[in-house]
């Protein structure tokens, strides 16, 4: 669901009425909703993710977080929020001790995409998709930009173009 504008009262009560299973938001959003006299009443047992992400957050704030939503797993999400999903993330078991991470490069997904006119069945395709995975590697580095990457004619990235272009500093905590 997504406020035309925020309103505290409104959004705390649209997480109980839209029955709202996952929380995403900046930190001073989460801390201004849980510090609401009327946030106690509030019903967010349904809320099993509560992640934030695009600002800092401090370690007590976490765990406020955790309390307010004792049913949510919680996290830090980082990406470039105009061009990209989540790079990276650092799940609840971090959240707290390591409240200054950016975390672990994010999953890597498989798209599958039916035969036209076929039923999809998922366990038929899981086994596939998990074939497909096994070859990812873990990057040692992850790289995110916001600029066009340089490709050559059959549209691959031109990797020592790329790495030559990428300024590598200390790497995001």
């Amino acid at each position: 669901m997504v406020m035309p504008t925020f309103d505290v009262p409104r959004f705390l009560r649209a997480i109980s009425e839209e029955q709202i299973t996952v929380v995403t938001t900046v930190p001073a959003i989460f801390w201004l909703a849980i510090s609401q006299s009327n946030f106690d009443p509030c019903d967010v047992s349904g809320v099993r993710f509560a992640t934030y992400g695009g600002a800092p957050i401090s370690p007590d704030l976490v765990r406020q977080v955790k309390e307010s939503f004792p049913n949510a797993s919680i996290g830090n999400g980082f990406g470039l929020s105009e061009t990209t999903s989540v790079s990276t993330f650092s799940p609840q078991k971090y959240a707290a001790t390591h409240a200054d991470s950016a975390g672990f490069p994010a999953p890597v997904g498989a798209i599958v995409v039916p035969t036209p006119g076929s039923t999809f069945d998922r366990d038929a395709s899981w086994p596939n998709a998990r074939a497909v995975l096994a070859d990812v590697k873990v990057p040692k580095y992850l790289s995110v930009r916001a600029d066009v990457l340089l490709r050559n004619p059959g549209g691959k990235v031109i990797q020592p173009v790329l790495r030559a272009q990428t300024e590598w500093g200390p790497p995001l905590r």
